[in-house]
């Protein structure tokens, strides 16, 4: 455990310093997946196939502000409906319009969810998306997400009737008519939609409560009610139950919980103090609540330089070769001495 408290810490330190690209970062890969996830789907439109006019998409989707990214999703899944009918094509960007009439002209903060919800929904694995919600931001946040869920269900069932939509030699308002039926009056988007928004209270209402590990609490109990209402929706309407997809949904709502809570809200919950003091108007009750916090150990690296071991063993060379030539600087003044007593005699 220790050692991922200090990964974490090295990872707040990390954004820290470069918070600005690593958000551009995440945008990007988000964008990019709800693209891609789109072309797998859709893909009508091969001209718009490749991954560098993907890239390219993608890197407009996270340039520009606000809720710009999901309104880049939304006209790449326009121009490859386009493809197969206009009048099919023509729902997506009308949704669009009803959420930014609705939600984004008032409080466009939060245009991200609708973007996670569109991704997670064509996935099949919208469990996560009310876990998110609950855990980071407020139940108002639900709104994104139902229009990207909305949208998702749309993809999802125009790619699953394809042929049949395409086969049909009725009139294209006819066409329309059988689309909007099967994506928006099935009674599973609706029951998503239901099971989103109790999620959603849940795993907020718990979450802003004051007692020791709240955040587990409200990703467990969010989970369970999950998958308890997912039973009795399918129970009571008779509705096929794919275990496949609930085990899924539970597994990664449960994973990005966790990882949540592990990168927002690590607490000590044993060392919880309580202050009171007051003013002359009001007495104040505070519940202080220490975060965990792991220092990372520093590392310190001693180098050795080669050139100062090279200069060591010269000067060390030099002294030697000194030394030994010592005892012939005393041997030449007995050779003078000689020379001079034989020229004497």
């Amino acid at each position: 455990m220790t050692n991922l408290l200090v990964f974490r810490e090295r990872l707040k330190k990390i954004y820290s310093e470069y918070s600005r690209w690593i958000d551009a970062g995440l945008r990007f890969i988000l964008a990019f997946a709800v693209l891609i996830t789109i072309n797998v789907k859709t893909g009508y439109m091969t001209q718009m196939n490749s991954e560098l006019f993907l890239i390219a998409l993608t890197l407009v989707a996270c340039v520009l502000p606000g809720g710009f990214g999901f309104a880049v999703s939304i006209l790449f899944i326009t121009i490859n409906l386009f493809e197969v009918s206009k009048l099919l094509a023509a729902f997506v960007p009308m949704l669009g319009l009803i959420m930014y009439l609705i939600y984004f002209s008032f409080k466009p903060g939060n245009a991200i969810y609708a973007n996670v919800a569109l991704l997670l929904g064509l996935l099949g694995l919208p469990a996560p998306i009310g876990v998110i919600i609950g855990l980071l931001t407020t139940p108002l946040a639900v709104v994104p997400a139902i229009f990207g869920l909305m949208i998702a269900a749309y993809v999802n069932y125009f790619d699953s009737n394809f042929m049949v939509l395409t086969s049909d030699v009725g009139s294209i308002f006819k066409q329309g008519i059988t689309v909007v039926k099967g994506a928006f009056l099935d009674d599973r988007i609706w029951t998503c939609i239901v099971i989103l928004l109790v999620v959603t209270i849940a795993v907020f209402i718990i979450r802003r409560t004051f007692f020791h590990n709240n955040w587990i609490f409200a990703i467990a109990i969010g989970t369970v009610l999950y998958l308890m209402l997912t039973l009795i929706f399918a129970l009571v309407m008779d509705q096929e139950i794919r275990m496949l997809s609930l085990i899924l949904n539970i597994f990664f709502a449960l994973l990005i919980g966790f990882v949540l809570h592990f990168l927002f809200f690590m607490v000590d919950s044993l060392r919880v103090e309580h202050v009171q003091f007051e003013d002359d108007e009001y007495y104040y009750y505070v519940k202080a609540v220490p975060k965990v916090r792991v220092t990372a150990p520093e590392v310190r690296v001693t180098k050795i330089n080669s050139r100062k071991v090279k200069e060591e063993t010269k000067t060390s060379e030099q002294v030697v070769f000194l030394d030994t030539s010592a005892p012939k600087t005393e041997e030449e003044p007995e050779a003078t001495e000689t020379s001079e007593r034989e020229e004497e005699e």
